[in-house]
């Protein structure tokens, strides 16, 4: 397992390498082609989704997925990330989508980052009960056979985090 230091120096390494990959001076490379196939796996990730066909939605993540969320810890592996979807509530429909601000691919790494957003509606009723958009940042590589996979997803709050309580043995000012 890697240490914090170089995990940061790692990822510090990844970034570097997609903002730089194609400023070398070489032949650009048309992405396009790319950038479709990973909206594509959005759309399918969001439709699965929506469907309850998790493993469709699997199916588009790599087998070491690393979902990171505001406020959990870290989900490793399609298997774990399938037991925590056990925790959705029951006794609501959930839909969601994606909206792309920025896709970039560079080599066999491309990164997808913007929002989604989850409605909840009460199964019973239909009535919407709830909705939350948050941020996201999607990390794709590209498969041997040409496919992207999702390899990280990153989610955070647009919304300040809760105030800290005061640590009650700490002595009064």
């Amino acid at each position: 397992m890697f240490g914090q230091g170089k995990k940061a120096a790692a990822a510090l390494l990844m970034t570097v390498a997609l903002a730089t990959g194609g400023c070398g001076g070489g032949a650009s490379r048309d992405t396009s082609t790319d950038e479709a196939a990973i909206r594509k796996s959005l759309d399918e990730i969001a439709r699965a989704f929506n469907a309850g066909d998790y493993d469709a939605m699997f199916a588009q993540y790599m087998d070491d997925v690393l979902v990171s969320a505001p406020g959990q810890p870290e989900i490793v592996g399609k298997a774990a990330w399938k037991a925590g979807l056990a925790n959705l509530p029951q006794n609501v429909n959930l839909s969601m989508r994606f909206d792309t601000v920025e896709l970039t691919v560079s080599g066999d790494m491309g990164y997808e980052r913007g929002t989604f957003t989850m409605d909840m509606a009460d199964k019973a009723s239909g009535a919407k009960v709830g909705s939350v958009t948050n941020r996201h940042v999607h990390i794709y590589r590209r498969q041997p056979d040409g496919r992207w996979l999702g390899w990280r997803l990153i989610e955070n709050s647009p919304d300040a985090p809760p105030p800290i309580p005061p640590d009650p043995a700490a002595p009064a000012k």
